[in-house]
């Protein structure tokens, strides 16, 4: 297992500020536009190459009371094994040699194809994240989805209201990041947090029964999420988007969500869709429902409910299948 060092506690941009390449800084800011896990998530260098093996404490000591001349009981916890996977997302940019040498800004012109590409790699890592499954496709993660999908699993929670569409549905999670609780890692050994853009040059690419000379760029983003404390994730689902629920009643199941979250460090994030993140803006903007706006720990604005930040994630679809 790794040791733990001073970038534990750092997200992926803190880190790479401190210990990445210049262009990491780059990638990890490009991939956050579309995946905003990347603003707040911990994240640590996992155990090994392939898996990252952590404990999940099962148990913990409570300790005896006693009088004089009374011995003391030993106690220890338990803990059980866990190992999370670790996704290799790849790509190639591929662009006409002629086409770049014909622009007046060849520079800027490969620049804007390489966002565009790191957007999308962007997307489907928050995808991977959210829905991922290992056991059905092999280049998978285990998602946070599938680790709370029923509703007797600990942590799920739905809207009284609400018993879930047929395939209309979208989710509520509530994320308290630490490296005690829940964090994103990448592959041990592998430098710049897993994230990487390589410039291949001209190359003569096979098309058809010819040859096309392209300007070609190499992207990865090697990444996992464990969940060392379930305690530390709630999901709140089956929120029917073809209903008209009020915001209140989110409101009151995200607050009793949020009081039943693990004990502990690290910020409490809030993550939805543009449907549901709606309802916590408009109730910001006169202040109301203990929601508000402030600056985020970055200076950027976000909207605040309670001392939850609420973040939009687009890839969290609205058509989830009822949680039963």
């Amino acid at each position: 297992m790794s040791t733990l060092s001073i970038a534990d506690g750092l997200t992926p941009l803190e880190s790479a500020k401190r210990f990445g390449s210049k262009d990491s800084i780059k990638i990890i800011e490009a991939l956050s536009v579309t995946n905003q896990f990347l603003v707040d998530a911990i994240i640590q260098e996992a155990s090994d190459g392939t898996v990252n093996k952590t404990t999940r404490r099962t148990s913990e000591p409570t300790g005896t009371k006693r009088l004089y001349n009374e011995e003391v009981l030993a106690h220890g916890s338990s803990t059980t094994a866990v190992e999370d996977y670790i996704s290799m997302l790849e790509d190639y940019s591929l662009v006409d040699a002629d086409f770049a040498d014909h622009q007046p800004n060849m520079k800027a012109l490969l620049e804007s194809e390489d966002m565009a590409f790191l957007a999308g790699m962007g997307k489907t890592q928050a995808t991977d994240l959210l829905y991922g499954n290992h056991s059905l496709d092999p280049r998978e993660i285990n998602g946070i989805i599938p680790r709370y999908n029923t509703l007797t699993t600990e942590g799920v929670y739905r809207v009284a209201s609400h018993a879930g569409g047929a395939g209309n549905n979208s989710s509520i999670l509530l994320i308290r990041w630490g490296r005690d609780s829940c964090h994103l890692f990448y592959p041990r050994g592998m430098s710049d947090l897993g994230v990487k853009r390589e410039w291949r040059g001209k190359q003569d690419i096979a098309k058809g029964s010819g040859l096309l000379p392209c300007y070609v760029t190499f992207f990865k983003a090697h990444y996992g999420i464990a969940i060392r404390d379930t305690r530390a994730v709630k999901r709140i689902c089956n929120l029917n988007v073809t209903d008209a629920e009020t915001g209140a009643e989110i409101f009151e199941k995200v607050i009793e969500a949020r009081n039943d979250m693990a004990m502990g460090e690290g910020p409490i994030v809030m993550y939805c869709n543009a449907y549901v993140k709606t309802k916590f803006d408009i109730a910001a903007m006169t202040a109301t429902a203990g929601a508000y706006t402030a600056d985020d720990p970055w200076g950027k604005p976000v909207t605040m409910f309670q001392d939850i930040r609420v973040r939009q994630v687009d890839a969290m679809v609205k058509t989830e299948t009822a949680v039963a």
